[in-house]
């Protein structure tokens, strides 16, 4: 068994990334945990909608989660486009959350993604998973340095992936994780169609019906051994 730690921005980033991957992954047996930085309460196109629209999309967000089979999940409740998603105090409660849970492989957005708040969790994750395993910030917990960080992608693709991961037989599953999404097929009816054009490309390239491209992060996590 290994454990896998996925940093979404919005709630359902992690399903239009790596929803397949993660139902994959937790099928197999791994152990599965996401944190999502914000709230999603700009996600949103009728007004009587004002003031609740966090509180629905946790809803769902707790809801597809339990659906995909992951095992812990956080949501942090930052605002969308909030300053503070490039900020050191992100950065220590990254750095906190990979000690605490120790995972092998660390999953997070892509940097040169459209969206400013997927490039700012993409550049935090990134320097947080180095800073991880230093011995530094003794009061955010034990050394612990991920093996592996991957990019992944929503509708920017990635020009040349590492490699793409065959979820033919979750993809059912990846979109009804996104129905579950209502709010948000609501506000924007055509991602279901881009998330399955796009993941029919990516498992066209290895000769599969569907998969998800990760990119792996080429920065060295750490010059020192912590495990």
């Amino acid at each position: 068994m290994a454990r896998f730690l996925v940093f979404g921005t919005h709630p359902d980033d992690e399903t239009i990334g790596v929803g397949g991957t993660i139902a994959k992954l937790a099928k197999d047996g791994h152990e599965v945990t996401v944190i999502t930085f914000t709230s999603g309460n700009e996600g949103y196109d009728k007004l009587e909608l004002t003031g609740k629209i966090a509180d629905i999309r946790l809803a769902e967000l707790t809801e597809v989660l339990r659906f995909l089979g992951v095992k812990n999940f956080e949501a942090w409740g930052y605002e969308d486009y909030d300053d503070r998603l490039d900020s050191k105090q992100v950065v220590n409660r990254e750095i906190a959350a990979i000690r605490r849970y120790r995972p092998d492989v660390i999953l997070t957005h892509h940097v040169k993604d459209r969206h400013r708040d997927h490039r700012a969790v993409s550049l935090t994750v990134r320097e947080a998973w180095w800073q991880a395993g230093e011995k530094v910030i003794a009061e955010l917990g034990a050394p612990w340095k991920a093996k592996d960080l991957y990019y992944f992608e929503i509708f920017g693709p990635i020009p040349y992936p590492t490699f793409i991961v065959d979820i033919s037989e979750t993809f059912k599953a990846k979109v009804e994780a996104m129905h579950l999404y209502k709010s948000q097929l609501e506000t924007l009816p055509y991602v279901l169609r881009a998330m399955e054009g796009l993941n029919m490309f990516r498992g066209s390239m290895i000769g599969a019906r569907y998969g998800e491209a990760l990119l792996q992060s080429s920065m060295v996590a750490s010059p020192f051994e912590t495990r």
